[in-house]
């Protein structure tokens, strides 16, 4: 069984711009998919440009060098010391050096390794590459929503001056494909290539539900995320639920709300802060948990939903991911974004639902796990991306 999203195909070097790269924990899911890429088929054609440390912090990386090439995979990384305009120049300078056929730009709203690569290839001041970029869910409607005014203040901007007239774009499911086109045009060049995760199985074997219900939340604590409504649902849950909360906050405010929250819920009630978990503990976490939570306005892919399903561990979802019809299938439930009363009433029902109904959820939720593996298995979008 192959393990990569592509084969070795004919061209030059893949250029990857990204913020954050292994062993950086904190930028989530777009980590894992680079990764991936490196040790992928095509992945001695990558090359991958990136900072020292990992998001929110100020000194490097353990075991980090900065400034030289290292091994990663069947490719190469190279990890710049700080950030702001010295790293933009170095990396400039390295693009030169050696004069990709692609560079692939991680995020349309990063300055550093998004927006400012963007305007230096309108001005012809990167090599004569193909431009890929990876929007990564920040044209979804639920991600345009939140700092609104900023958002749309540099879309004009990218828009008005041409910098995205001969993008090519990569989307992680046709869900994201529609997002490009809405906001970019009908025109867009959009290419659905499906990230290739962790293999799926076995299905867990404990029982479900427990008493008191287990539920987990893995995920950045971002509004966006949803966990305010997580917590206010609890509010009015009569049945005692057990809430593990893993991942990194990327605000203070909300971060703090969310505790706020967590504190004021009734006595029955124990919620937990784990802060970042390893890779490498996800999938036991989720095995031991009833079901994944998260009350999201939107997600391109959804890495923890995947590793949820793969774990055979149900799922809470919105209907704005690309698993909405799994999990109208069998593998979850479904809830509106926003939904305090509903996300309540459905939780009060997990708390007291049958073994049986659980049990089918589960073995759905892993069916679907290994129907998505197998597509993304045969998926030869990699390889037409970098074309």
């Amino acid at each position: 069984m192959r393990n990569s999203p592509g084969q070795q195909g004919s061209g030059g070097y893949i250029a990857v711009l990204t913020d954050f790269f292994e062993p950086a924990v904190r930028a989530g899911g777009p980590v894992r998919s680079l990764a991936a890429l490196t040790k992928s088929g095509i992945g001695s054609r990558v090359k991958v440009l990136t900072r020292d440390r990992d998001v929110g912090e100020k000194v490097p990386m353990s075991g980090v060098v900065p400034d030289v090439w290292v091994s990663h995979g069947n490719g190469e990384v190279m990890y710049f010391g700080g950030a702001g305009i010295p790293g933009v120049w170095r990396a400039w300078r390295t693009l030169w050096k050696f004069d990709p056929s692609h560079i692939y730009i991680n995020s349309l709203f990063a300055v550093a390794t998004g927006m400012v690569p963007l305007a230096l290839a309108k001005l012809g001041l990167l090599p004569k590459a193909r431009i890929v970029l990876a929007p990564r869910g920040q044209l979804d409607p639920g991600a345009l929503s939140l700092r609104a005014n900023k958002k749309q203040v540099a879309l004009r901007i990218l828009l008005g001056s041409g910098m995205l007239r001969s993008v090519r774009w990569h989307a992680t499911s046709e869900l994201e494909a529609r997002h490009i086109r809405r906001v970019v045009g009908a025109a867009a060049e959009v290419c659905v290539a499906l990230p290739l995760p962790t293999v799926p199985g076995p299905p867990a074997v404990h029982q479900r539900p427990s008493r008191p219900l287990r539920l987990i939340f893995i995920s950045r604590i971002s509004p966006k995320k949803g966990l305010h409504t997580l917590l206010e649902a609890l509010k009015y849950v009569v049945a005692p639920v057990h809430l593990d909360v893993y991942g990194p906050s990327d605000d203070e405010g909300y971060g703090a709300k969310c505790h706020a929250l967590a504190g004021a819920l009734p006595e029955h009630h124990r919620v937990e802060f784990h802060g970042v978990v390893s890779h490498d503990r996800v999938n036991t976490l989720l095995r031991v948990s009833d079901a994944f939570v998260l009350p999201t306005h939107g997600e391109n892919f959804g890495h923890a939903i995947y590793e949820a399903l793969a774990a055979s561990c149900p799922v809470v979802l919105t209907p704005t991911t690309p698993w909405t019809a799994a999990v109208a299938a069998g593998a979850g439930w479904l809830v509106e974004p926003d939904d305090v009363s509903g996300l309540a009433v459905l939780l009060e029902g997990l708390a007291v639902g049958s073994p049986e109904d659980f049990e089918a959820r589960s073995a759905s939720a892993l069916a679907c796990a290994l129907a998505y593996y197998a597509e993304a298995e045969a998926e030869n979008g990699w390889r037409r991306l970098f074309a």
